[in-house]
């Protein structure tokens, strides 16, 4: 008895072992921004294209590595790199690998997609109306969220629709297809605002369940941890791409707005070297708030050499809707602190 509970146990161990599974990837993504207008509707968009082939490795369900070859990036070559994105016990998603520029964000989407299938619904964080549909034979779901917001007296319509299709062996994803469209519309007339449209493909195009011998060939890399960015960081990166300067400062005074100190402090020592940082001051004098303007007074001290962000700083603040009251109580005294710098005072 004792010899055959040897057996079992020996039996349960090895098929717990999972084997590689390496499979093969084309990768086909777009993102096309149009600016609508009264009497104009397509035509007039700006794209971003990526095409990639991919090889992946899955070891565990809940963890990939990837090797993106062959990458263009609006037809310009991309460094072939590797990289892991695995989930935590928490649920999260971690990215390890020596990333950096935009391989980060390639390797989040990639990441996501090839763990999750890109399937979650909308991103929008609010939804007054949300309507869903599945359609299990065709592997097809379908989501729309609507969302009202106000800036000052400009009432926005924001509508996103999202269709996604997955294709999955086992727990594996094979296909995905993905197409997003999402309207952002001024004072309820659906034809001024802007139109972003993205399409994703994923295609495999050869898989190996035995993958010892070839998960191997993968280019070694030294990982370390890298986890998702927090989602201000995100969403002001996203921010900071858009080509329309009046949209770019809307939307960015308005992600600013309810952030802390700390928060916007990092921000500012992130593009401390970029020339995104003068919009990032002026956004933060246009916000208002107490927790941006104690941050931009650290971030540019009486004793700083250059102070000229913090002139355009007040120069936004002085055209700000609702500034914190404590900010104009504050203000004077502060500025008698700057007097080495005549254009600040």
């Amino acid at each position: 008895m004792t010899a055959v509970k040897t057996v079992l146990a020996a039996v349960i161990v090895l098929s717990s072992v999972a084997t590689c599974r390496v499979c093969n990837y084309s990768l086909e993504f777009s993102v096309c921004v149009n600016h609508l207008a009264v009497n104009q509707t397509g035509g007039g968009a700006a794209c971003d294209r990526l095409r990639t082939e991919l090889t992946v490795v899955n070891r565990v369900e809940d963890s990939v590595r990837a090797t993106l070859r062959q990458s263009f990036w609006n037809d310009v070559p991309v460094q072939e790199f590797t990289f892991e994105a695995r989930r935590s016990s928490g649920g999260q998603l971690q990215y390890l690998g020596d990333l950096s520029g935009i391989e980060i964000d390639l390797a989040r989407g990639v990441g996501r997609v090839l763990l999750e299938g890109g399937e979650g619904g909308p991103r929008s964080p609010s939804c007054s109306y949300k309507e869903v549909v599945r359609d299990e034979s065709r592997r097809v779901h379908r989501t729309r969220c609507r969302d009202l917001s106000q800036t000052d007296s400009i009432f926005y319509i924001e509508d996103f629709i999202a269709e996604t299709n997955v294709e999955r062996e086992g727990s594996f994803v094979k296909n995905v297809k993905i197409d997003e469209v999402f309207t952002r519309s001024a004072n309820a007339h659906e034809k001024i605002g802007e139109e972003v449209r993205t399409r994703l493909e994923l295609t495999q195009r050869s898989c190996v369940d035995d993958g010892d011998e070839v998960g191997d060939q993968l280019p070694g890399v030294d990982l370390q941890p890298r986890q998702d960015q927090p989602a201000e960081v995100q969403e002001v990166e996203k921010i900071l791409r858009e080509p329309n300067v009046l949209v770019l400062m809307e939307k960015l005074v308005r992600v600013l707005r309810p952030l802390s100190t700390e928060e916007i402090g990092k921000l500012l020592k992130k593009y401390r070297t970029s020339e995104k940082l003068m919009l990032m001051v002026e956004a933060c004098g246009g916000s208002g708030s107490l927790a941006a303007y104690t941050a931009v007074l650290s971030f540019y001290p009486p004793s700083s050499a250059n102070t000229d962000g913090l002139e355009k700083f007040l120069l936004a603040l002085s055209f700000a809707a609702n500034p914190d009251a404590r900010i104009l109580q504050d203000l004077q005294n502060v500025l008698k602190k700057y007097k080495k710098s005549p254009t600040v005072v």
